[in-house]
């Protein structure tokens, strides 16, 4: 009985371990660019009006001529993707020049909170844009 009340217990921190799990590779991505200097990194917090509660948090990435940083947020979403299919509710990729590259995806974390990306990656420059929306309602955001 006392495993079973255990458990019990244990078992919503379980779900929320779970599902901060999503997205995971490119969360770090995101925080180790926030570290570099030569990375132009834009912050925007967007509250309610009626509230003032936070509402949204967006993410600007963007640098030029770094190969190597590229080609980690390319592993990042390529293992993010692979590994969390269950939680990306849209993805959208573009090949050039026989390259597969990322334009668009959506996480869905539970509990109404919805991350989203955009990429634009070219050989010279990579701008990267993280939404992270606490309360999503899709009616409200255009979904």
């Amino acid at each position: 009985m006392k495993a079973i009340k255990r458990l019990l217990l244990l078992l919503p921190a379980l779900c929320l371990f779970v599902t901060v799990q999503a997205q995971s590779n490119l969360d770090r991505w995101m925080k180790k660019c926030e570290t570099i200097s030569s990375v132009e990194v834009t912050f925007i917090q967007m509250k309610d009006p009626a509230t003032k509660k936070d509402e949204a948090r967006i993410v600007k990435v963007n640098f030029n001529q770094q190969p190597e940083l590229r080609k980690e947020l390319l592993d990042a979403y390529f293992k993010d993707k692979e590994k969390e299919s269950k939680d990306i509710i849209s993805s959208s990729e573009t090949r050039i020049n026989g390259e597969l590259l990322p334009v668009y995806c959506e996480f869905d974390k539970g509990n109404k909170v919805m991350v989203i990306y955009s990429f634009d990656l070219k050989k010279e420059r990579v701008a990267v844009t993280m939404k992270y929306y606490y309360h999503y309602d899709p009616s409200k955001y255009g979904g």
